[in-house]
């Protein structure tokens, strides 16, 4: 896999919808930045301004959260 050149944005987010960000990040194990880019992605779909099969080829892989299991007593 080679290296994708990215380019340096910023954006201005409420406080609230950047706590939001930063728990689904958390909760997800998946950094903001990747969270940032998938809803670009989306975006750019919704307006059909993206081929979908770009978007697919740069798909995200999703770690699943940990969990604590805990055993019952029965």
């Amino acid at each position: 896999m080679g290296i994708t050149k990215r380019s340096v944005e910023s954006a201005y987010l409420d406080p609230e919808k950047l706590e939001l960000l930063k728990a689904l990040a958390a909760k997800t194990r998946i950094p903001r930045a990747v969270l940032m880019r998938e809803a670009v992605d989306d975006l750019l779909l919704k307006h059909g301004v993206l081929n979908p099969r770009d978007a697919a080829s740069k798909a995200v892989i999703r770690r699943r959260p940990t969990t604590t299991t805990t055993k019952r007593r029965g």
